[in-house]
C-alpha cells in the first residue's frame, strides 16, 4: 500500500499520536499504526539551540538536528539532519505594483 500525500489526514484528540516538547526539542510519535495510510510508525524530532553570531551581540534560536524515523510494512526510513556554521546574510526586497505600471 502506498501513502498519498495528497489526502489530508485529520488526527483527532483520542487519536493515539503523542507531541512533546522538552526544553530544546519538540518531537512527535505515531502511538498506533495507521494501516489504512500505509504507516506502521513514526517518530521525528528537532531540537534547537542558541546561535551566536560573530556581527551580533544577539542570540538567535535556530535548529540544531532533526531527526525523522519512519516505518511502513515493507521498509523503514531513518533520516537525521545536522545544521551547522549558521552565517546571517541581510537582504534587501522592492514590492512593486504591476498594476499601477501599466
Amino acid at each position: 500500500m502506498s501513502v498519498n500525500a495528497t489526502v489530508p489526514r485529520v488526527l483527532t484528540a483520542e487519536s493515539s499520536h503523542r507531541f512533546w516538547l522538552r526544553i530544546g526539542c519538540l518531537a512527535a510519535t505515531l502511538d498506533s499504526s495507521l494501516d489504512d495510510l500505509g504507516l506502521r510508525g513514526m517518530h521525528s524530532e528537532i531540537c534547537c539551540s542558541t546561535a551566536h553570531f560573530l556581527d551580533s551581540c544577539q542570540s538567535y534560536w535556530m535548529p540544531v538536528s532533526a531527526i525523522i524515523d519512519v516505518e511502513t510494512p515493507r521498509q523503514h526510513w531513518r533520516n537525521v539532519q545536522r545544521f551547522t556554521a549558521y552565517k546571517r546574510f541581510k537582504a534587501t526586497i522592492r514590492v512593486e505594483d504591476i498594476e499601477e505600471k501599466q
